[in-house]
């Protein structure tokens, strides 16, 4: 762990010496409190092996190391209590010269379960990567006299800062004598930009500041390509704590409003407003809407444009499992083998004799019942058409020929009218008409016996009701 003592002897040791006075290093002791004293949430501990040689602290690394070839950051004790909703657990990494390496990640861990960790699928996954780091806290001494000749004007570093490559990272801070307090490593695969905040004190990573304040679920992901130019602003831009930490929120969104910020952060509705316009006025954000209702956006612009990008779902490998046993399916070629368990049957049978007695269905009792159903359907229905057609011809053998039942019927169509009007008595002609209307609802010709609901019997040709005709 990199103590106070330790951080004044890199100091000491590093800074330039016009800076050392007793005023500068009073400050990196208020600097080293106050840090001490913010709310921190740690989830696992750090250990370093550079160029082959292992270092307990990154401080002992920068101060006794000179070259850079491969650095080896492992991640030990993790904390799995705590919540790693905007972070990603993670073995190990390898950085090697160029910032080109591997990170390995152990298994999946899902933010919107309960369940969290998935730790059926433990097997680490090791994927490519491209690596920088910059510093998210930090102080450079700076001498009593220095600082009032300065005055209350903005404050201009000797040195610019940037998204380093790790090599480069050791170079600039053993060159000017900067103290780190936290860094970021950034890490950006094929389709995610990770971020790792390491507190240098402690040598632990620590839980990005959005944990248990900002809820996950309103997250966007970008694409890997404008987390590089929002690394770059956020590492760069010498504007305030407050206002970097607003432009990383609103930039993995949709946007937000003020009472948001304000609500996430602890802030009042003047702060957050303040931080928020911070963040517009160098061109970060924009603003949609009108008061009250205004909301902050991110202008895609300085971002490298508009990328519409939605991530897949990260695959990791799954433990090995045995293979079931795979049931073979019956074909026309292979019809000995029962579709319900694939064990050998005869080609009569359906199913096999253990899963006929266990059904206590038999291929001859299946057959049975279609041939049942199939009499019932067909064979007795076309008994009774039989039947019925067997009785009409009968009837058409005893019945006159047509053309001589046509001849009989005409003429015996006027000697019913005639009667029908010498008759005294009305009644006996509705009598009569009711009598023919209930025959013809019946279907049966009264000339041969014949069933038919036409008009016309087909039979004969007898007319049915010929006044209405």
């Amino acid at each position: 762990m990199g103590s106070e003592k330790e951080l004044q002897e890199f100091m000491e040791s590093f800074s330039p010496p016009e800076e050392l006075d007793e005023y500068s290093k009073k400050t990196l002791s208020a600097k080293i409190f106050d840090h001490n004293n913010r709310e921190r949430i740690k989830l696992a501990d750090m250990r370093y092996v550079l160029d082959g040689k292992k270092y307990a602290s990154i401080i002992n690394l920068i101060f006794e190391n000179t070259t850079f070839e491969n650095l080896h950051v492992y991640f030990v004790k993790p904390n799995v209590n705590e919540t790693w909703e905007y972070d990603v657990p993670t073995v190990e990494i390898k950085i090697s010269k160029g910032g080109v390496g591997t990170i390995m990640l152990p298994c999946p861990y899902n933010p919107y379960s309960l369940k969290r960790w998935d730790v059926e699928h433990m097997t680490p996954t090791e994927e490519n990567a491209m690596f920088r780091v910059y510093l998210l806290d930090f102080y450079y001494p700076e001498s009593i006299r220095n600082k009032s000749l300065r005055g209350d004007t903005e404050r201009i570093f000797p040195f610019n800062l940037d998204l380093f490559l790790f090599e480069d990272f050791l170079k600039i801070v053993r060159n000017y004598g900067i103290v780190p307090l936290i860094i970021r490593l950034c890490a950006y695969t094929k389709h995610y930009r990770f971020t790792y905040d390491i507190d240098v004190i402690d040598d632990a990573l620590i839980a990005n500041f959005r944990t248990g304040k900002f809820p996950v679920t309103a997250r966007i992901y970008r694409h890997p390509k404008q987390y590089y130019f929002l690394d770059r602003i956020l590492a760069s831009t010498n504007i305030g704590d407050y206002p970097k930490k607003v432009l990383e929120t609103v930039f993995e969104t949709n946007g937000v409003y003020v009472h948001d910020i304000a609500h996430a952060y602890g802030l009042s509705d003047q702060m957050a407003q303040g931080s928020l316009e911070v963040c517009v006025k160098h061109g970060f954000l924009e603003k949609e809407g009108k008061p009250p209702r205004v909301r902050y956006v991110p202008r895609f612009e300085n971002f490298g444009g508009v990328i519409e990008y939605k991530p897949p779902q990260p695959q990791y490998e799954t433990v090995e499992k045995p293979e079931s046993k795979q049931t073979p399916q019956p074909t026309e070629e292979n019809p000995e083998i029962c579709p319900v368990c694939g064990n050998k049957k005869s080609p009569e049978e359906l199913v096999c004799e253990r899963c006929a007695r266990a059904s206590m269905i038999t291929s001859e009792e299946v057959d049975a019942e279609y041939i049942h159903t199939a009499n019932e359907i067909f064979v007795d229905a076309t008994k009774n058409e039989t039947l019925e057609n067997e009785s009409v011809n009968k009837e058409k053998q005893t019945a006159v020929p047509i053309e001589e039942q046509k001849n009989a019927h005409a003429e015996s169509i006027p000697a019913v009218a005639i009667e029908n009007a010498q008759s005294s008595d009305a009644n006996d002609a509705i009598k009569t008409e009711s009598k023919l209307e209930s025959e013809n609802k019946k279907g049966i010709c009264p000339s041969c016996g014949f069933r038919t609901d036409a008009l016309i019997c087909v039979s004969c040709g007898y007319r049915f009701l010929d006044k209405q005709i």
